[in-house]
């Protein structure tokens, strides 16, 4: 996740602000008016109803948990990203993965995959009972689960199949030798006070620190892995192999 953070930050956190929004509104749409309807029709005691309820009822439970998580998380999403400067959003979105509310979403998302996987087996084993309405209500939960899969992979696949995948930093990486030929290895004591821009730990004064094309600078440890990888600056995505020249203000 920290490597599509730094390559696409802008892109990704409107990925999940969709996805949040999808999660919500669904929720309100159809788990509400379904927790009123089994409160009213309580009284069925068939052997399916049972079972389909009490997955029903955890699944509602579920949602309303994440209520107050996913409102606290697009609201960082949104806070995030709006900043002028590309590092800072990076750094934000990379500090917003190790917060409370990122790590409940996480947890609780685990927990209703494997839920939903109970609820195929539920559905398939009283498939008999097709025309409880119970049943119908899994069913339609299914489908809204199945949707927010989908979409979720249709919206990541734009990002990474649009104009910015295309970027230099997902074609390939380069060999030990290059990353010596192009850039600059310098002793810590040369940035001291200041912080590694992939790990954000201070630069330790035994370590060497990578100083790349752009003048962004890293661990050597941390960058070399990266550039093993993907040729490019984890934050501006310029090639280390090619010559930089930065974007000079134009006169107004």
């Amino acid at each position: 996740m920290d490597a599509i953070f730094r390559a696409f930050p802008y892109e990704t956190a409107s990925f999940f602000r969709k996805i949040i929004q999808f999660g919500f509104v669904s929720g309100v749409l159809f788990l509400g008016p379904c927790a009123y309807w089994m409160a009213l029709t309580w009284e069925d005691n068939q052997e399916a109803d049972r079972f389909l309820r009490a997955w029903l009822i955890a699944r509602i439970l579920v949602f309303f948990v994440q209520i107050p998580f996913r409102i606290d998380m697009y609201q960082k999403l949104q806070k995030a990203v709006n900043v002028p400067d590309r590092h800072d959003a990076v750094n934000n979105l990379i500090r917003l993965c190790h917060t409370r509310s990122w790590k409940m979403n996480q947890t609780l998302g685990r927990f209703l995959y494997c839920w939903f996987a109970i609820a195929f087996f539920l559905v398939y084993w009283y498939r008999e009972h097709y025309e409880s309405p119970l049943y119908l209500l899994s069913l339609v939960s299914i489908t809204i689960f199945v949707i927010h899969m989908v979409l979720s992979y249709v919206l990541l696949r734009g990002i990474l199949q649009g104009d910015a995948f295309e970027a230099s930093a997902w074609r390939g990486g380069v060999s030990e030798s290059q990353i010596a030929e192009h850039t600059r290895e310098a002793p810590a004591s040369e940035f001291k006070g200041t912080q590694c821009c992939f790990c954000f730990e201070d630069y330790d004064q035994t370590k060497k620190v990578r100083v790349l094309p752009c003048g962004h600078d890293y661990h050597s440890g941390c960058v070399d892995k990266w550039l093993n990888k993907k040729k490019a600056c984890p934050l501006c995505l310029h090639e280390i192999d090619k010559p930089f020249s930065p974007v000079k203000p134009k006169d107004v």
